[in-house]
């Protein structure tokens, strides 16, 4: 969006600021350790995107209370809002839990978050 506000101009800037950061930190931390630092970022990079393919792969009703449970909301209460027992609910939290290998509520917030899915 910045660029079609600014423009072309904004892009070369860009540019520009990118590579004098790619030199300062090349000089700071050395260039061995700045390539295994880009190639975990990248990595993370490739697991965001993994995770959106991941998320897809869930049962809609799986999504639904990937959502909620996401959002915060108790078993109790996800099972009144979607008008199932609690038992079906707290069996969907645990297929979602494996399939996407969580271990607890604070994982599945965590990748919900990276991946723009609340």
């Amino acid at each position: 969006m910045a660029m079609k506000v600014f423009g072309e101009k904004q892009d070369k800037n860009r540019v520009a600021r990118t590579d004098y950061a790619r030199k300062v930190l090349i000089e700071m931390i050395g260039k061995d350790e700045f390539l295994r630092l880009r190639e975990v970022l990248m990595q993370q990079s490739e697991n965001v995107n993994n995770g959106k393919w991941q998320y897809r792969n869930l049962e809609k009703m799986e999504q639904k209370v990937f959502k909620l449970i996401a959002r915060g909301f108790t078993l109790n209460e996800i099972a009144e809002l979607l008008d199932l027992t609690k038992s079906k609910v707290d069996s969907s939290k645990k297929l979602i839990y494996e399939k996407l290998n969580f271990m607890d509520r604070s994982d599945l917030m965590l990748f919900a978050t990276k991946n723009n899915l609340v």
